[in-house]
């Protein structure tokens, strides 16, 4: 081997080292560079050269420059960031439902609970206008709360859906880049991919896994398909399928996402889960859905039921009771899919009953519907056997009416929401305080002289006195015409009533068995006997005039602080709120831990990406040893010539 082989050599060592540097240098240069991999120079030997019966080697020459990455981490590292992006963005929404739900001076406990406490004070002294008049602002304060609420819960879905819209329009924007990406590289061939253009892609997946989650499968020229969903794919080689946000067809409130693809389109809102769509996704159905539903079922209830108990009595005026709320309405939407005319209306029943979910009404035929609980697919069959308008039996608390003077067509369905909107639908319908229905209607006492002076001998009494019913009040008028007196017979232990229009007596007593026997007549009005009425003596049931300082209805009114009303009679107004801050904060806790793991293990994986470094020191000295021989070479070469010379 001669000078000018090694010298030779020493040049090719120089070259690939060079390279080598120029790529460290490249890749300390990309150290803050989002997404980049180190690169890394691949070295193999030059054919040799034959000397004699042997072969001398001839150098090294540049193999190959590849990028230093490691699939699987890649992979975690996209998985993380979608589940990561996924938990953050439930989280930050969840939390402001939450602060709000829970905060004493926007939360719907702390209105009951002044309006509650406003109701006993009137109940102290129904005839104070002072406390009447701090009843009815209560009033109207806890109907604010409410309304206040919905527009809120309102205001998040409307954020909801903006949020969507931008986050599809993203995902649009990468799948395209993607597949631009996927076109420039599948023009090189598999040995000669550019490292920076592979490392441009894999940081567009990954801020598209920040929006959902995906899978990618490679093909053989390099390209990169790209599924979310149930397999949908978004990017197949160079070409992008975009995703659309529409108006849900069959909730006016919410959006769909479809997917086109192969001339069809589909719907895969609920298939998308991770990333940022996917927490929003998340927030609505779990925190925000629950959250107006139960507050609107609290509205629903109290209007419904406090409505009920104050028409049952009598005002400062000597009026009967009207309605204390306006009553919410049910929400009954048609699919704008729907072919047929059907029209449909619901009306509340027996509000304990209500649940917090929604319900589709399906059309199987033009006569026969399903009606679906959705919250847990129980399904009730309705015929209307042709019969228009027909009127459901009650479910869940409220009924539908279905106006078929142009029948649904088979395939047609409706969204049924009994109360969603309402608690921003109730609102104060008294207009003075004065109509604050404080008293009973009726007033139940001994018989009495002209002189007011108790003319019965025994010790029987009447109490207990209550209205489910004033269908038959005023006692002055029909069909009564006056106060109904009752006397007692020991010989027969009954007691006849005159008059006795509804022919409710005689009505039997045995004052040794019976002591506070209940009684109703007329359809609504009840009370109590106690102890032994002598012979002959009265009872007497009259209207309850100039009875400013009676307080019967309000007490009954009061109770409902605490009467377990709603959820099939297991929780008051009061609990039912309780139970959803419970759930709520529930929700929020686990997100933030969830918030908390996601974060590690996403920077765990970023950092394990991180970790593969440039190794520059390492081609630095082998670029110096070459140079050092390159050196050495010449300074032989140098001397030779020199003793030729």
């Amino acid at each position: 081997m001669g000078f000018f082989d090694a010298l030779g050599s020493a040049v090719t060592g120089l070259n690939a080292n060079q390279a080598a540097l120029q790529t460290a240098t490249h890749n300390i240069a990309n150290v803050n560079t989002e997404g980049y991999s180190r690169q890394r120079v691949e070295f193999t030997n030059q054919l040799p050269e034959r000397f004699g019966n042997d072969f001398l080697g001839n150098g090294v020459q540049v193999g190959s420059v590849s990028r230093v990455f490691d699939s699987l981490v890649i992979q975690q590292l996209q998985t993380a960031s979608s589940t990561f992006a996924q938990a953050e963005t439930l989280l930050d929404n969840a939390r402001e439902v939450d602060n709000i739900l829970a905060n004493p001076g926007t939360g719907v406990s702390g209105g009951l609970d002044d309006f509650f406490s406003a109701l006993n004070t009137v109940s102290d002294d129904p005839a104070n206008f002072g406390a009447r008049e701090s009843l009815l602002s209560e009033s109207e304060t806890l109907t604010s709360r409410l309304n206040t609420l919905n527009t809120h819960f309102d205001s998040l879905r409307t954020f909801v859906t903006n949020e969507t819209k931008t986050f599809v329009a993203e995902v649009n924007q990468l799948t395209q880049n993607i597949a631009d990406v996927n076109e420039a590289i599948s023009s090189f061939p598999a040995d000669a991919r550019p490292s920076d253009l592979l490392d441009q892609r894999d940081q567009l997946v990954n801020k598209l896994a920040e929006q959902v989650q995906v899978s990618t499968i490679e093909q053989s020229d390099g390209a990169l398909n790209v599924f979310i969903g149930n397999g949908q794919g978004v990017v197949v080689g160079n070409q992008n399928s975009a995703l659309t946000a529409v108006v849900d067809p069959e909730d006016p409130r919410k959006l769909d996402i479809t997917l086109a693809a192969g001339g069809a389109v589909a719907t895969i809102t609920d298939a998308l889960v991770g990333g940022k769509i996917g927490g929003l996704n998340d927030f609505q159905n779990t925190v925000l859905d629950v959250a107006q539903n139960t507050i609107g079922q609290i509205a629903v209830g109290a209007a419904v039921q406090l409505n009920i108990q104050h028409r049952l009595g009598q005002d400062l005026n000597g009026n009967l009771g009207g309605d204390f709320f306006t009553e919410p309405t049910i929400f009954a939407g048609g699919n704008t899919n729907n072919t047929g005319g059907l029209a449909v209306s619901g009306t509340f029943g027996n509000t304990s009953n209500l649940t917090t979910s929604d319900y589709r009404l399906l059309a199987t035929s033009a006569t026969t519907f399903t009606l679906t609980r959705l919250d847990d697919n129980t399904v009730t069959n309705i015929n209307t056997g042709g019969v228009s308008p027909f009127t459901s039996t009650e479910t869940d608390g409220f009924t539908l009416t279905l106006d078929s003077t142009v029948a649904a067509a088979t395939g047609d369905s409706f969204l049924i929401q009994p109360t969603r909107q309402a608690a921003g639908q109730i609102n104060v319908a008294l207009t003075t305080s004065a109509q604050i229905a404080t008293a009973l209607p009726i007033r139940a006492q001994t018989a009495t002289n002209a002189n007011g002076l108790g003319t019965n001998i025994g010790d029987g009494a009447i109490n207990s006195v209550s209205v489910t019913s004033v269908a038959n009040l005023p006692l002055t008028g029909a069909p009564v015409n006056g106060n109904v007196t009752m006397t007692f017979s020991s010989a027969t232990n009954t007691l006849t009533l005159v008059p006795d229009p509804a022919g409710d007596g005689p009505l039997a007593y045995d004052p040794a068995t019976e002591n506070g026997k209940s009684f109703t007549i007329l359809g609504g009005l009840t009370f109590a006997i106690n102890n032994t009425p002598a012979n002959g003596d009265s009872f007497v049931l009259s209207d309850n005039t100039n009875g400013v300082s009676d307080n019967g209805n309000s007490l009954l009114l009061a109770q409902f602080q605490t009467r377990q009303t709603l959820n099939g009679g297991t929780s008051s107004f009061n609990t039912t709120d309780s139970q959803l801050v419970t759930t709520v904060g529930t929700v929020t806790r686990s997100a933030s831990i969830n918030e908390e793991a996601t974060e590690a293990l996403f920077f765990q994986a970023k950092q394990r990406r991180e970790e593969i470094s440039a190794n520059l020191i390492q081609f630095q000295k082998a670029f110096q040893a070459n140079a050092q021989v390159i050196s050495i070479t010449s300074q032989l070469f140098d001397t030779l010539l020199r003793v030729a010379g």
